[in-house]
């Protein structure tokens, strides 16, 4: 009779197991979550799966996901990629995104008031309804506004909510550039104290250099890059231009209009 007990005491163990997690999947609140509309490839998450924050998304060489939350906003992952939902907070409206790694793809509607974002070891960009693209290398990171307004500085290693506290205030919808748009400014440098808040500089494309203390206010069809010395360099991209030369850019393009219809 023991012998018997010992051969099926493993599978009473993994069934424990599995129910414990299980358990634990059901009580993740859906308001306070992601949940995974789309999964493809090499991804260590499934379709409808909830994400919760601290989680860490990671895809391989043809794997791509889509987090749609409950505030509406939108987040794609790309091939070769490392993120983490560091925070999603929906009654502040506040969602805090780390990548580490990789490309990513965020749509946050508009007129609502939700604070995105999205931090990487070179640039942290705020956003608070747009349609951009982060790309993170070993080198530098880029930020490419769609749509709305993207306010760009250095890297910041702040705490979650310090960093919520220390955003500027990005108007809800500005004007496209053009090369010669008299709405735009070369920067100027502004002198602040430690705890006041400037709005952010206007930009044309060019290089700067970025300090802690300053934001770059990208509006759509610009791209900022920015490397390990702090400094960044500003450009005019064309959304048909991207479409036509990077898929990611298609598929993107593409997921945006059938969430559309």
């Amino acid at each position: 009779m023991s012998l018997k007990i010992k051969r099926h005491a493993p599978y009473v163990g993994v069934v424990l197991v599995l129910a414990g997690l299980l358990a634990g999947a059901r009580t993740m609140p859906v308001a306070t979550a992601g949940r995974v509309t789309y999964a493809t490839g090499i991804a260590n998450v499934k379709k409808s799966q909830l994400i919760g924050p601290g989680y860490r998304l990671r895809t391989g060489h043809n794997g791509r996901i889509e987090l749609t939350f409950s505030n509406g906003h939108k987040l794609r992952v790309g091939p070769k990629s490392d993120i983490q939902l560091v925070a999603y907070r929906p009654q502040q409206k506040q969602t805090l995104i780390q990548v580490h790694q990789g490309r990513t793809w965020n749509k946050v509607p508009p007129g609502q008031g939700n604070r995105v974002i999205t931090r990487t070891k070179y640039s942290t960009a705020s956003v608070l309804g747009t349609v951009f693209d982060t790309s993170v290398g070993a080198a530098e990171a880029s930020t490419t506004v769609i749509e709305g307004s993207v306010g760009v500085r250095g890297p910041e290693n702040l705490p979650e909510q310090s960093i919520f506290d220390q955003l500027p205030v990005l108007p809800a919808a500005t004007p496209t550039p053009t090369s010669n748009s008299s709405a735009l400014q070369a920067p100027t440098q502004i002198a602040s104290s430690v705890h006041q808040i400037d709005l952010p500089i206007r930009v044309v494309p060019g290089p700067y250099e970025v300090s802690r203390d300053e934001w770059l206010q990208l509006v759509a069809n610009q791209r900022v890059s920015l490397g390990a010395n702090g400094k960044a360099n500003v450009s005019i991209v064309s959304p048909t231009q991207l479409k036509d030369a990077d898929e990611w850019y298609r598929w993107n393009f593409q997921m945006d209009a059938q969430a559309q219809q």
